[in-house]
């Protein structure tokens, strides 16, 4: 799991397919945001973490977006899941709003 701090773009694409990955993600942004922490990363690990996590959070954000305009084309959720690699909760969830 300490590979996502030198992962390039084609590294983090996979990873990001990766379900594990996915709250893996989220608890390393958890801790992130604990001082304490952070207050144990180099500042060159840091700078890593953060961009890696914009990127994976781009990433996200990209499909997100592609999943709103497939479900505004009345595209089957499952259709969408697999195109995006969203889980179809997720894609639910963007139904509603």
């Amino acid at each position: 799991y300490l590979s996502i701090l030198d992962a390039d773009k084609e590294d983090l694409e996979e990873m990001e397919k990766d379900e594990y990955m996915k709250k893996y993600q989220e608890k390393v942004e958890k801790l992130n945001e604990n001082k304490e922490f952070t207050s144990f990363l180099t500042h060159e690990q840091d700078i890593r973490f953060q961009l890696n996590s914009e990127r994976l959070e781009g990433k996200r954000e990209e499909k997100l977006e592609i999943a709103r305009k497939m479900l505004k084309e009345n595209i089957e959720l499952s259709m969408i899941s697999k195109v995006t690699g969203l889980p179809i909760d997720a894609i639910k969830d963007l139904q509603k709003n």
